[in-house]
């Protein structure tokens, strides 16, 4: 017996050794708010709360590197990490992205990753000048800019990285660049309406330069553009007006085109297709663009996902009136929602899920809004199990569902929602706080001077 329990134990400790994991963990200085989110491919997988010394720990488990997000308030950065590492982080609340410092494993990798993507993220602001340039001049300069980032990640490769953290690498010092060209043609073609002065031979040379091949590196939110501005483009090639049923349907076969992986496929047109649904009201034409949805995907839960988006869509769209329910405020007293509401000429009715971790985006939004103009009636509704309010909003104005109206037919889906009310009626009826238009709808609805 005893033989056969430290065979057992043997076993076990073995299948622990095989076991991979990273640990990430780190410090907060001067903390504004009270944890750290991650995310993986867009999707919230943990939320970890700083503990009294504003120290903060996670381990996930893995099969092979990963790429994630951490998010600490507005601020976000990609980090690199491999099974069986340790990442530690010491984030500043304040100019997170120049501060943010590494220790433990991968340093060395994720500062070039972080200075990588601050240079980035300042080409990409700087290109829109660039953009009104004749084709000829705009290119010279790009392929100027193209040959230092060669050189310098040439010496990169120079250096022992793994293969996988090079490609990473290379989307962001190069692809990006690379994709600049379909930017200049989508500019053109979007924006400004005129007629695109290039060789089409030339769109086609040049994305030969950037693999859209590598399944694992759609994790880069940069990657994904970089195929969904191919999508567009194609579109707007064709003629296709920007977001109508046949651009979009256009796209949806561009990644079925591009990408091969089942599970890969489902996720990309579906974000794509929700991203159509955010920035258009609903019609019925709508529909024609969800048959080419289901045309290219079988998943009976993704297509069950999309039924329910369209659900939102039409059940309150712009012109409806608010639908009424009952709610309940911090004292437990039931209150109808169309009195909080009414005697307004213009409202604002916000809706979010807990679960979600996305308070800090829109109470930054919301506080911002209040102190610009404290009387804009605003309401806060909490579509959660828990009944806890949001700290640090500058509203009491927060309730919860009764148990009368647990479930509301027109939010199947789970998003931070906001309602703009004019009169009763619903004026911008699919605003969320993930696709980062409430601040400009927000601005417009209640005349306010936009943030710079």
């Amino acid at each position: 017996m005893k033989l056969i329990l430290q065979i057992a134990l043997s076993i076990l400790l073995l299948s622990c050794n095989k076991s991979k994991f990273v640990k990430i963990s780190g410090e907060v200085i001067h903390p504004t708010h009270n944890y750290v989110v991650f995310t993986k491919d867009k999707i919230v997988f943990d939320t970890i709360y700083l503990n009294p010394d504003n120290h903060f720990s996670v381990r996930i488990p893995v099969n092979k590197y990963n790429i994630y997000e951490v998010i600490y308030g507005p601020d976000s950065q990609y980090i690199y990490t491999e099974p069986n590492k340790e990442l530690k982080l010491k984030i500043y609340s304040e100019n997170f992205h120049e501060k943010l410092n590494f220790f433990g494993d991968f340093v060395e990798e994720n500062t070039l990753l972080k200075k990588a993507f601050i240079k980035e993220m300042k080409n990409y602001t700087s290109f829109y000048e660039w953009y009104d340039l004749d084709y000829n001049t705009f290119k010279s300069k790009l392929d100027l800019l193209i040959s230092e980032q060669n050189l310098e990640f040439n010496k990169l490769k120079q250096k022992p990285y793994s293969k996988s953290f090079l490609e990473v690498m290379e989307v962001i010092m190069l692809y990006t660049l690379h994709a600049k060209v379909e930017e200049y043609s989508w500019f053109k073609l979007h924006l400004k309406g005129s007629q695109l002065k290039i060789d089409p031979k030339i769109i086609t040379e040049n994305r030969k330069k950037i693999n859209l091949k590598k399944d694992d590196l759609f994790l880069l939110e940069v990657y994904r553009d970089i195929l969904f501005l191919i999508c567009d483009n194609n579109a707007l090639f064709k003629g296709y007006k920007l977001l109508s049923d046949n651009h979009t349907a256009s796209a949806l076969r561009t990644i079925n085109q591009f990408i091969t992986n089942p599970k890969l496929k489902e996720s990309l047109s579906k974000e794509l297709l929700i991203g159509f649904f955010k920035c258009k009201y609903y019609n019925s034409s709508i529909e024609k663009t969800v048959k080419t949805y289901e045309q290219i995907n079988t998943e009976k839960a993704e297509k069950s996902f999309i039924s329910d988006y369209l659900n939102d869509l039409n059940l309150a769209k712009k012109g409806d009136f608010l639908p009424k329910f009952e709610l309940k405020n911090k004292q437990g007293i039931k209150i109808n929602s169309l009195d909080l509401i009414k005697n307004n000429e213009k409202a604002l009715v916000i809706f979010y899920d807990p679960s979600l971790n996305i308070n800090q985006y829109f109470s930054k939004h919301i506080n911002w809004l209040i102190d610009r103009n404290s009387k804009i009636p605003i309401t806060i509704i909490n579509l959660g199990d828990t009944k806890k309010f949001i700290k640090g909003l500058k509203t009491d104005k927060q309730y919860f569902l009764s148990e009368k109206n647990k479930k509301l037919p027109f939010l199947k889906i789970k998003s931070c929602r906001a309602f703009f009310i004019t009169d009763g009626r619903i004026y911008y009826d699919y605003i969320t706080f993930e696709t980062n238009n409430f601040h400009d709808k927000a601005c417009d609805f209640f005349e306010i001077k936009k943030q710079n």
